[in-house]
């Protein structure tokens, strides 16, 4: 009976979630390149779906990035000291602090002068911030870096 229930549901959520995804593929296109649009844009799945899914993409991609730094650092011949820095000082950290992560990449992309900017690096920038490190150049930098074509 619970795994009819859970498959019910289920499919019931795959249903609503494929209007979302109709209704976000009619909607007027985001220009290629311009990443804090996007994830300005996310907000727009709030209310054509009634839910806070923003909130959610959001924390997953946070979280994906923190776990990323976890395995990517444990496939890659790092020193110890090397690995120990990157583990704890990005990686356990962004998985520590994903929801001030986010709110400072929200007040990030505001600024129009950081939607060039790709959001793994925002959400290095973010991690620096929250730890009290001046970003100013950082954000300079990947501004500039963020103009040039193709880089990812």
């Amino acid at each position: 009976m619970v795994i009819k229930r859970t498959v019910i549901i289920f499919t019931i959520v795959c249903v609503l979630l494929s209007f979302v995804a109709i209704s976000c593929l009619s909607a007027e296109t985001i220009e290629p390149g311009k990443p804090g649009e996007l994830w300005n844009r996310l907000v727009d799945l709030d209310s054509i779906s009634g839910h806070k899914i923003s909130t959610l993409v959001k924390t997953c991609y946070i979280r994906g990035i923190g776990e990323g730094i976890l395995q990517t650092s444990g496939l890659i011949n790092l020193s110890e000291i090397d690995k120990e820095g990157i583990v704890y000082n990005y990686g356990y950290f962004i998985l520590k602090h994903i929801d001030e992560i986010k709110r400072i990449m929200d007040d990030l992309y505001k600024d129009p002068a950081n939607v060039n900017i790709q959001i793994g690096w925002m959400c290095g920038v973010a991690t620096d911030k929250l730890k009290g490190e001046d970003v100013e150049d950082l954000i300079q930098d990947y501004r500039m870096m963020g103009l040039i074509p193709g880089l990812y």
